[in-house]
This record gives structure tokens, sequence and C-alpha cells, in this order.
């Protein structure tokens, strides 16, 4: 079923739902700037669209995350070769951005442990360089605690491959805590961060592993250190 067709998709209980919020839906994709919850509409969720600090607090609901995508081989978002998930749901509705259909949370098919399995496999061919995370919105609260399960899974088994995130959000604010609750601690388990919204005005084809001029690639580990954004060196031809 298409994202699009949400006249399907039948009106869940309360008792069904968490915290006994009616997850009636909403026409997707939403417009630019509105929150979307896990409660969405006729909800106490809806508080969050008024309110965007306390939604990035709150609204992680305890459910698992969906993928849109796991690419054994990719070559296009991150250096060498590499294994690239996409994962399903984004709040920040960039226009013109290259996978629309990735900001619904219920695109897709459930990550499960099945799918941790199957990047494990692919990331053990010697040739495969690391792991890149796209969306959707990898650092997204509700995404956060299964793809830190993933990247801690692949940090134990691949110690010398490295992790490429790609997130709508600042460095800053993952760093300070400021998205979900396990923003920072994924942050940490980051080798790089490709940080910032897609703006069109900005778009620049000429860039290496972004789309516009306002997204930086950022080394994390120094960062952190420094305690400001250290930039990821683009002259490397890995």
């Amino acid at each position: 079923m298409s994202p699009l067709d949400t006249a399907a998709v039948p009106k869940e209980t309360a008792a069904d739902t968490p915290l006994a919020f009616s997850r009636k839906r909403r026409t997707w994709p939403p417009r630019p700037g509105v929150e979307v919850s896990c409660g969405e509409v006729n909800s106490p969720s809806d508080f969050f669209k008024f309110f965007p600090p306390a939604a990035e607090t709150l609204r992680g609901c305890e459910r698992g995350m969906n993928y849109a995508d796991i690419r054994p081989i990719d070559v296009a978002n991150g250096p060498g070769i590499r294994v690239s998930v996409f994962v399903s749901g984004c709040t920040h509705a960039c226009p013109e951005c290259f996978n629309p259909e990735a900001w619904d949370f219920e695109y897709g098919a459930p990550f499960t442990q099945a799918e941790a399995d199957q990047v494990l496999q692919a990331l053990e061919k010697p040739y495969i360089k690391g792991l890149s995370l796209l969306g959707g919105e990898p650092c997204h609260p509700r995404n956060q605690g299964t793809v830190l399960d993933l990247v801690r899974q692949v940090r134990e088994r691949f110690p010398e491959k490295d992790i490429w995130c790609y997130t709508g959000y600042l460095f800053e604010d993952l760093a300070a805590g400021k998205v979900g609750e396990h923003g920072r601690a994924l942050l940490e388990q980051l080798d790089v961060l490709v940080d910032g919204p897609f703006v069109i005005a900005l778009k620049n084809l000429g860039l290496r592993f972004r789309g516009s001029s306002n997204q930086r690639i950022i080394e994390v580990r120094p960062s952190l250190e420094r305690g400001e954004p250290v930039l990821w060196d683009e002259t490397s031809v890995e």
C-alpha cells in the first residue's frame, strides 16, 4: 500500500495505542514545519507542533523502527564501498527531498534483528569500508533506540570500519542532548556526521557526499573532544 493511500488505513482503538492516544492518520506528507508524532490528529501530541523543543524530547514513542532499504553495496553516501541503511520516518520535510516517501514512519518494513544481521553479514566483506545511515531521519527520537542498537553491534563486530550518519539535525543540538533520549549516545558511536537539512536554494551538485552547502561533514570524535565541529577533510581521496 502506498503511503498516500491513507483512506484504506483502519482507525485503531484507544486501547491499541500508547498512552491511549488515537492514531487517526493525517494526510501525508505534512506541510513543511508541521511536526508529526506517534499520536497524530485529535490527540495530546498535537501540542508538539506548537512547542517544538518538547516535541523533540517527548515524541519518541516506544515503537519499533521501519526501514525503506538496505543496500549491501553503495558508493554514493560516503567514501569507499559501503553498506547503507535507509530508515523510515522524518519530520524535516525538506522541499525537493530526494527520498520523500521515507518521511512516513510506517513506510517500508519493520527493522528487526534479522535486518541487523543482514547488515552485519554485508559488512563482513573485506572490501566494505563502513556503514552509512540515511533516511528518513536516523536521529529522530522515534528511531534512535533501534539505530543505536545497530551501531553498537557494528562497533563490537567491526571496530575497524567507519560509521557515517546523515541527519537534518545539527551536531551542536545532538551533542547537547537536545534531540531525544539517545541522541548524544548515538552521536558518540559515529565517526562522521553529515548534518543539517537539505536546502534547495543552496543545492550544489559539485559537493562531495551532501546535497546543499549548508550541510557539514563533521569528524565526530575530535569535535566532541574540542567542543566544536571539526570538518572532515574533503580533499581526501578515500
